[in-house]
Protein backbone atom coordinates (compact mmCIF):
# COMPACT_ATOMS: atom_id res chain seq x y z
CA UNK A 1 0.00 0.00 0.00
CA UNK A 2 0.98 3.61 -0.58
CA UNK A 3 4.14 3.08 -2.56
CA UNK A 4 3.26 4.11 -6.11
CA UNK A 5 2.61 7.77 -6.01
CA UNK A 6 4.71 10.64 -6.89
CA UNK A 7 8.00 11.31 -8.50
CA UNK A 8 8.31 14.32 -6.22
CA UNK A 9 11.89 14.39 -4.99
CA UNK A 10 12.06 17.51 -2.86
CA UNK A 11 14.57 17.26 -0.06
CA UNK A 12 13.82 19.49 2.94
CA UNK A 13 16.72 20.80 4.98
CA UNK A 14 15.48 18.98 8.06
CA UNK A 15 12.16 17.15 7.72
CA UNK A 16 12.05 16.24 11.39
CA UNK A 17 12.13 19.75 12.82
CA UNK A 18 9.02 21.68 13.80
CA UNK A 19 9.35 24.32 11.08
CA UNK A 20 8.44 21.91 8.30
CA UNK A 21 5.06 21.37 9.98
CA UNK A 22 4.01 25.01 9.69
CA UNK A 23 6.27 26.82 7.21
CA UNK A 24 4.74 27.07 3.75
CA UNK A 25 6.53 25.02 1.12
CA UNK A 26 7.50 26.49 -2.23
CA UNK A 27 4.87 27.43 -4.79
CA UNK A 28 6.44 24.95 -7.21
CA UNK A 29 6.03 22.05 -4.80
CA UNK A 30 2.46 23.09 -3.97
CA UNK A 31 1.58 23.14 -7.66
CA UNK A 32 3.16 19.71 -8.19
CA UNK A 33 1.13 18.14 -5.39
CA UNK A 34 -2.07 19.82 -6.57
CA UNK A 35 -1.41 18.39 -10.04
CA UNK A 36 -0.78 14.97 -8.50
CA UNK A 37 -4.21 15.08 -6.83
CA UNK A 38 -5.77 16.18 -10.12
CA UNK A 39 -4.36 13.11 -11.85
CA UNK A 40 -5.34 10.75 -9.03
CA UNK A 41 -8.94 11.99 -9.02
CA UNK A 42 -9.30 12.51 -12.80
CA UNK A 43 -10.31 16.09 -12.04
CA UNK A 44 -9.63 19.30 -13.86
CA UNK A 45 -6.57 21.11 -12.57
CA UNK A 46 -6.93 21.49 -8.83
CA UNK A 47 -5.43 24.35 -6.83
CA UNK A 48 -4.92 25.29 -3.19
CA UNK A 49 -6.27 28.51 -1.73
CA UNK A 50 -3.02 28.98 0.17
CA UNK A 51 0.39 27.34 0.12
CA UNK A 52 0.69 24.24 2.30
CA UNK A 53 3.55 23.14 4.52
CA UNK A 54 5.72 20.17 3.60
CA UNK A 55 4.05 18.12 6.35
CA UNK A 56 0.60 18.83 4.94
CA UNK A 57 1.79 18.18 1.38
CA UNK A 58 3.07 14.78 2.48
CA UNK A 59 -0.45 13.97 3.74
CA UNK A 60 -1.79 14.94 0.32
CA UNK A 61 0.75 12.69 -1.42
CA UNK A 62 -0.54 9.83 0.75
CA UNK A 63 -4.08 10.85 -0.20
CA UNK A 64 -3.15 10.68 -3.90
CA UNK A 65 -1.65 7.23 -3.36
CA UNK A 66 -4.85 6.04 -1.73
CA UNK A 67 -6.97 7.38 -4.60
CA UNK A 68 -4.67 5.66 -7.09
CA UNK A 69 -5.11 2.38 -5.21
CA UNK A 70 -8.88 2.69 -5.53
CA UNK A 71 -8.70 3.37 -9.26
CA UNK A 72 -6.34 0.43 -9.81
CA UNK A 73 -8.23 -2.12 -7.73
CA UNK A 74 -11.93 -1.24 -7.86
CA UNK A 75 -12.88 -2.68 -11.28
CA UNK A 76 -13.90 0.53 -12.98
CA UNK A 77 -14.49 2.67 -9.90
CA UNK A 78 -14.63 6.44 -10.24
CA UNK A 79 -13.53 9.32 -8.04
CA UNK A 80 -15.29 12.67 -7.79
CA UNK A 81 -14.05 15.79 -6.01
CA UNK A 82 -16.79 17.57 -4.07
CA UNK A 83 -16.99 21.21 -2.98
CA UNK A 84 -14.01 22.41 -5.00
CA UNK A 85 -15.45 25.46 -6.75
CA UNK A 86 -13.46 26.27 -9.89
CA UNK A 87 -11.02 23.55 -8.89
CA UNK A 88 -9.97 25.21 -5.64
CA UNK A 89 -9.64 22.65 -2.85
CA UNK A 90 -10.97 23.77 0.52
CA UNK A 91 -8.81 21.77 2.91
CA UNK A 92 -9.03 22.35 6.64
CA UNK A 93 -5.97 23.83 8.28
CA UNK A 94 -6.93 22.22 11.58
CA UNK A 95 -9.06 19.28 12.80
CA UNK A 96 -12.48 19.71 11.20
CA UNK A 97 -16.06 18.49 11.16
CA UNK A 98 -17.84 16.84 8.22
CA UNK A 99 -19.27 20.14 7.00
CA UNK A 100 -19.79 19.50 3.30
CA UNK A 101 -20.33 23.19 2.56
CA UNK A 102 -17.06 24.23 4.17
CA UNK A 103 -14.58 21.55 3.09
CA UNK A 104 -13.62 19.55 0.02
CA UNK A 105 -13.69 15.76 0.02
CA UNK A 106 -13.51 12.88 -2.45
CA UNK A 107 -16.33 10.45 -3.27
CA UNK A 108 -15.35 6.95 -4.37
CA UNK A 109 -17.98 5.32 -6.59
CA UNK A 110 -18.25 1.92 -8.20
CA UNK A 111 -18.53 1.45 -11.96
CA UNK A 112 -22.31 2.01 -11.78
CA UNK A 113 -21.92 5.33 -10.00
CA UNK A 114 -22.93 4.12 -6.54
CA UNK A 115 -20.92 5.87 -3.81
CA UNK A 116 -19.17 3.52 -1.40
CA UNK A 117 -16.65 5.73 0.38
CA UNK A 118 -15.72 9.32 1.13
CA UNK A 119 -12.13 10.38 1.72
CA UNK A 120 -11.46 13.33 4.00
CA UNK A 121 -8.40 15.14 5.30
CA UNK A 122 -8.14 16.12 8.99
CA UNK A 123 -11.67 14.98 9.78
CA UNK A 124 -12.52 14.35 13.43
CA UNK A 125 -14.64 11.40 14.52
CA UNK A 126 -16.21 10.41 17.82
CA UNK A 127 -14.32 7.68 19.61
CA UNK A 128 -15.01 4.22 20.95
CA UNK A 129 -14.36 5.40 24.51
CA UNK A 130 -17.01 8.12 24.08
CA UNK A 131 -19.50 5.45 23.04
CA UNK A 132 -18.57 3.26 26.01
CA UNK A 133 -19.07 6.29 28.28
CA UNK A 134 -22.70 6.63 27.19
CA UNK A 135 -22.18 9.23 24.43
CA UNK A 136 -22.80 12.38 26.53
CA UNK A 137 -23.90 15.32 24.39
CA UNK A 138 -22.39 17.30 22.92
CA UNK A 139 -19.12 15.44 22.33
CA UNK A 140 -16.24 17.22 24.04
CA UNK A 141 -12.87 17.80 22.44
CA UNK A 142 -11.53 14.75 24.29
CA UNK A 143 -14.32 12.65 22.75
CA UNK A 144 -13.09 13.33 19.22
CA UNK A 145 -9.90 12.32 17.41
CA UNK A 146 -8.50 13.55 14.10
CA UNK A 147 -7.42 11.25 11.30
CA UNK A 148 -4.93 12.71 8.81
CA UNK A 149 -6.40 10.84 5.83
CA UNK A 150 -9.62 8.92 6.44
CA UNK A 151 -11.83 6.69 4.33
CA UNK A 152 -15.39 6.88 5.62
CA UNK A 153 -18.72 5.35 4.73
CA UNK A 154 -20.82 7.96 2.86
CA UNK A 155 -21.77 10.70 5.31
CA UNK A 156 -24.99 12.76 5.46
CA UNK A 157 -25.27 15.65 3.01
CA UNK A 158 -25.31 18.47 5.52
CA UNK A 159 -23.65 21.79 6.18
CA UNK A 160 -23.85 21.19 9.91
CA UNK A 161 -20.74 20.65 12.00
CA UNK A 162 -21.21 16.92 12.53
CA UNK A 163 -18.65 14.35 13.53
CA UNK A 164 -18.91 10.80 12.20
CA UNK A 165 -18.56 7.84 14.53
CA UNK A 166 -15.51 5.59 14.63
CA UNK A 167 -17.90 3.02 13.14
CA UNK A 168 -18.07 5.15 9.97
CA UNK A 169 -14.28 5.01 9.58
CA UNK A 170 -13.38 2.31 7.06
CA UNK A 171 -9.63 2.97 6.91
CA UNK A 172 -7.34 5.59 8.36
CA UNK A 173 -3.81 6.85 7.84
CA UNK A 174 -1.68 8.72 10.36
CA UNK A 175 1.01 10.55 8.36
CA UNK A 176 4.52 11.35 9.58
CA UNK A 177 6.96 13.28 7.39
CA UNK A 178 9.96 12.01 9.33
CA UNK A 179 11.52 8.76 10.51
CA UNK A 180 9.03 7.46 13.07
CA UNK A 181 10.00 6.57 16.62
CA UNK A 182 8.37 4.32 19.17
CA UNK A 183 6.49 7.41 20.33
CA UNK A 184 4.79 7.69 16.93
CA UNK A 185 3.88 4.00 17.07
CA UNK A 186 2.42 4.41 20.56
CA UNK A 187 0.36 7.34 19.28
CA UNK A 188 -0.92 5.23 16.40
CA UNK A 189 -1.76 2.38 18.80
CA UNK A 190 -3.82 4.84 20.85
CA UNK A 191 -5.69 5.78 17.70
CA UNK A 192 -6.20 2.07 16.96
CA UNK A 193 -7.72 1.62 20.43
CA UNK A 194 -10.23 4.41 19.78
CA UNK A 195 -11.35 3.08 16.39
CA UNK A 196 -11.97 -0.65 16.93
CA UNK A 197 -11.98 -3.57 19.33
CA UNK A 198 -9.48 -6.37 18.91
CA UNK A 199 -11.15 -9.39 17.35
CA UNK A 200 -9.96 -12.98 17.75
CA UNK A 201 -11.56 -13.69 14.38
CA UNK A 202 -9.98 -11.88 11.45
CA UNK A 203 -12.75 -10.05 9.61
CA UNK A 204 -12.89 -9.16 5.89
CA UNK A 205 -11.39 -5.72 5.37
CA UNK A 206 -13.82 -2.83 4.99
CA UNK A 207 -11.66 -1.65 2.08
CA UNK A 208 -10.62 -4.73 0.05
CA UNK A 209 -9.31 -2.49 -2.74
CA UNK A 210 -6.76 -1.07 -0.28
CA UNK A 211 -6.07 -4.13 1.82
CA UNK A 212 -7.35 -7.51 0.68
CA UNK A 213 -6.27 -9.29 3.85
CA UNK A 214 -8.53 -9.80 6.82
CA UNK A 215 -8.29 -7.37 9.73
CA UNK A 216 -8.18 -8.50 13.38
CA UNK A 217 -10.48 -5.71 14.48
CA UNK A 218 -14.16 -4.88 14.82
CA UNK A 219 -15.09 -2.87 12.85
CA UNK A 220 -12.53 -4.25 10.33
CA UNK A 221 -10.98 -0.89 9.50
CA UNK A 222 -7.23 -1.09 8.78
CA UNK A 223 -5.18 1.69 10.30
CA UNK A 224 -1.84 2.75 8.82
CA UNK A 225 1.15 4.66 10.09
CA UNK A 226 2.60 6.18 6.91
CA UNK A 227 6.02 7.77 6.77
CA UNK A 228 8.22 9.42 4.18
CA UNK A 229 11.00 7.17 5.52
CA UNK A 230 11.14 3.42 4.76
CA UNK A 231 12.50 2.90 8.28
CA UNK A 232 8.86 2.82 9.43
CA UNK A 233 8.71 -0.82 8.33
CA UNK A 234 10.96 -1.77 11.26
CA UNK A 235 7.85 -1.42 13.43
CA UNK A 236 5.65 -3.76 11.36
CA UNK A 237 5.61 -6.56 13.92
CA UNK A 238 3.88 -7.24 16.24
CA UNK A 239 1.46 -4.32 15.92
CA UNK A 240 0.06 -5.76 12.68
CA UNK A 241 -1.65 -8.30 14.94
CA UNK A 242 -3.78 -5.40 16.21
CA UNK A 243 -4.78 -4.12 12.78
CA UNK A 244 -2.11 -1.39 12.68
CA UNK A 245 0.11 -1.48 9.60
CA UNK A 246 3.20 0.38 8.45
CA UNK A 247 3.44 2.09 5.05
CA UNK A 248 5.94 4.34 3.32
CA UNK A 249 5.75 6.61 0.33
CA UNK A 250 8.66 8.61 -1.12
CA UNK A 251 8.64 12.35 -0.50
CA UNK A 252 12.13 13.78 -0.37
Amino acid sequence: MITKSSSVKVKPKNPSNGKSKTKAASSVLNKEIAALLSLASSASLLTFKARKSQARLFELVVLADLLNMYTANSNGGRITVKNATSGELKLAGAPCSANKSAYSYFVLEDARGTPHHEVWVSLQFTTLSWELNGMPQPPRSADRHEIDVGVFAPLPATAASIYPSYENLQAGVSCKHFSPSKEAVREALGLRRETALLSRLDNPSAVPWLMAERVPACPPSPLYLASSSPSVHAFTEPVDQLGLYMASTPFR
